[in-house]
């Protein structure tokens, strides 16, 4: 596994080394046997970011990136970037908020921009910097404090743990149109309009979660960041042929990034028509004790393990640390199954 580490200061003039930043890379490489190369990146020229963005392409696993790069005018985000290069690297970012301006919901929102899969909050307190470990679920894997190697152990090991899990690639493929399921609209709209109460407005559409229908051979399943509480049949994209390689999707538009979880449920659960997963819980039922990220095929294992009869025809649980899911095979059972929504606590805290 390698490891790009970029801190520090980059402007015009050569910036500085960060203190805080040779600390983190001091407790990552005492992660040896799980790292074979660390290369650190400690302050510099500005012109250096660009090509660090680039050379992270296919290079590393697991890229934390903590540069303070110093505006030239152009509004220009790196980090923005990275995933374009490398998608199937695990990103960590940071966010200052010294100031305390940012709520947790905005910074999440930030996180979910960038495709950054943890980040880091530093504030300031009694002249003392501090830390805490998050993702963009709104989950917080380590309690504040001012002893960042603590921080980065905690951050590493997540970040180590993510890397574990199966991620399944797609393609594009032909689109195929979506038969009209006019009930099962009706209730996903009404479902996130309740859980968009929750939230501050502007957000709903990224904590709503994903719903799918299945139709003779096919999965219909809705696209990648919409608002479901205007949903329509449009939004919805075929997706067939889950593979250990991949699975396909039709059309031009990405669908939902749970969309191997749906159709390996499916496969699982042959008497199950329709999937709804909204970020609040269902107040009651089970919860699961692991915490595992969006689109990763586990959580589908994790779901079987919890309900091994797979002539179930409707069910719901809990996922920790990212809200509920509900199978059925009619409409109606899935109105009761969801009937006491709660909000998830924001931050949700994890003891790993």
């Amino acid at each position: 596994m390698r490891c790009l580490l970029v801190t520090g200061k980059f402007d015009t003039y050569g910036g500085r080394p960060s203190k805080i930043g040779q600390i983190v890379a001091e407790s990552i490489v005492t992660y040896n046997k799980a790292f074979r190369e660390v290369r650190h990146i400690n302050g510099g020229r500005i012109e250096l970011i660009p090509s660090l963005v680039r050379d992270s392409g296919p290079n590393y696993d697991i890229i934390f990136w903590f540069p303070d790069v110093a505006d030239r005018g152009f509004g220009i985000k790196y980090v923005d970037f990275i995933k374009n290069h490398n998608q199937k690297c695990v990103l960590v970012t940071s966010k200052n908020n010294i100031d305390c301006k940012y709520s947790i919901s905005k910074m999440v929102q930030g996180a979910l921009k960038q495709k950054a899969n943890l980040f880091v909050e530093l504030q300031k307190r009694s002249d003392k910097y501090i830390a805490r470990v998050l993702d963009p679920l709104g989950n917080q894997f380590s309690g504040w404090s001012d002893n960042f190697s603590e921080v980065t152990t905690a951050l590493v090991g997540r970040a180590i743990r993510i890397s574990d899990f199966t991620r399944v690639p797609s393609s594009a493929a032909h689109k195929i149109e979506t038969p009209y399921s006019g009930e099962f609209i009706k209730f996903v709209r009404s479902t996130a309009e309740r859980i968009g109460r929750f939230f501050q407005p502007s957000l709903t559409h990224r904590f709503v979660g994903n719903a799918s229908f299945k139709k003779d051979d096919m999965v219909f399943i809705t696209r990648r960041n919409i608002d479901k509480a205007t949903l329509h049949c449009s939004n919805f994209v075929g997706i067939s042929n889950l593979q250990p390689r991949g699975y396909s999707f039709h059309g031009q538009f990405k669908p939902s990034v749970d969309s191997p979880i749906h159709l390996r449920l499916y496969e699982i659960y042959p008497e199950i028509n329709y999937i709804v997963h909204g970020h609040a819980y269902i107040n009651g039922f089970v919860t699961t004790e692991t915490v595992v990220p969006c689109g990763s095929l586990e959580e589908a294992d994790l779901i079987h393990s919890c309900f091994p009869d797979k002539r179930r025809t409707s069910f719901a649980l809990n996922l920790k640390g990212h809200g509920f899911i509900a199978l059925a095979n009619e409409v109606d059972a899935l109105r009761d199954l969801t009937f006491n929504l709660v909000p998830r606590p924001l931050p949700e805290m994890i003891n790993e």
